[in-house]
C-alpha cells in the first residue's frame, strides 16, 4: 500500500525520550484532512513547553499525548529548543509512513507532484488557528463536515456564523456548548454519533479539558479531533489568537 512520508522527531526531550514530535507541511495536513476524515477516529495534539511535566509519571495525558495521531510543537521556546539541537547534530530528522487507501492515492499522486519541487521550510512553531484553518479550508473543499464543543451558547452561535461564511462549503453539523449539564451528556453523545462529523472541534468549558477527546473518541467512527481551549471564543471574534 502506498503511504504518505511525513517528518518528524523523536528524542526532543531528556524528559520524555520516547515522546514524538510531528513536522507536516501545509500541503500534508490539507491531505491529511482527506485521508483521516473517514475510516478511524484521529487526534491532533498541541504541545507546549508547559505541558512538559504533565507527560512525566504517566497519567491520562500522558497516555493521550502518547496515542495522538499528529504531535505538533506548538511554542517558540519548544521550537527554539528542537532547532538547536537539530543544528548541533543532535536530533535526527526520521521519516513516518502513513498509509494512504486505494480510494486516496490519486490525492497522494497530485501532493508528491506538487511538493517535488518545494524547499523545506525552516522549523515554526504550529499555531492552532494556523492549522485549523488549513483543514478547514480543505474540509470546505470537499463538502466536508464539523461538530463544535466548547463556549457558551452565545459565542458558539457567533463561532459557527463566522465559520459559515468564510468557509461557506463547510457544513456545521452539530453543536453543544462546553458547559453543559452532566444530565445532558448523552445527548450530546447521540449528536456526535448521529451526525458522523468529518472534523470535532473542542474549545473552552468542556469537563476535564482536553481530556474530553479521547473520553468521547469512541461514540464516533471516523474523523479529526481537534482540541484548543480558547479555540471558540477566537473564531466567535471576542479572544485574540
Amino acid at each position: 500500500m502506498e503511504s504518505l512520508e511525513l517528518n518528524c522527531l523523536r528524542g526532543c526531550l531528556t524528559q520524555c525520550p520516547r515522546l514524538r514530535f510531528d513536522l507536516p507541511s501545509e500541503a500534508e495536513l490539507a491531505l491529511l484532512s482527506r485521508l483521516w476524515g473517514e475510516g478511524y477516529n484521529h487526534q491532533i495534539t498541541f504541545l507546549r513547553t508547559r505541558d512538559i511535566p504533565s507527560l512525566t509519571g504517566g497519567g491520562e495525558y500522558a497516555s493521550m499525548v502518547k496515542s495522538s495521531d499528529l504531535v505538533l510543537p506548538s511554542d517558540q521556546e519548544l521550537v527554539g529548543r528542537i532547532s538547536q539541537d537539530l543544528a548541533r547534530g543532535e536530533l535526527r530528522m526520521e521519516k513516518r509512513h502513513i498509509q494512504v487507501s486505494l480510494k486516496h492515492q490519486v490525492y497522494l499522486a497530485v501532493h508528491r507532484e506538487s511538493q517535488s519541487d518545494a524547499e523545506t521550510a525552516p522549523l515554526e512553531a504550529f499555531k492552532p488557528l494556523s492549522v485549523l484553518s488549513i483543514l478547514l479550508s480543505a474540509l470546505a473543499h470537499q463538502g466536508g463536515s464539523l461538530f463544535l464543543v466548547g463556549g457558551r451558547s452565545e459565542t458558539l452561535r457567533l463561532a459557527e456564523a463566522n465559520l459559515k461564511s468564510t468557509f461557506p462549503g463547510l457544513r456545521v453539523v452539530g453543536r453543544a456548548p462546553g458547559d453543559y449539564k452532566a444530565e445532558e451528556e448523552g445527548g450530546v453523545v447521540v449528536s456526535l454519533q448521529k451526525s458522523t462529523p468529518n472534523l470535532v472541534l473542542v474549545g473552552s468549558m468542556v469537563p476535564e479539558g482536553e481530556l474530553w477527546v479521547p473520553r468521547h473518541m469512541r461514540y464516533t467512527a471516523a474523523g479529526l479531533y481537534f482540541y484548543e481551549h480558547p479555540i471558540i471564543e477566537i473564531l466567535a471574534g471576542r479572544q485574540r489568537p
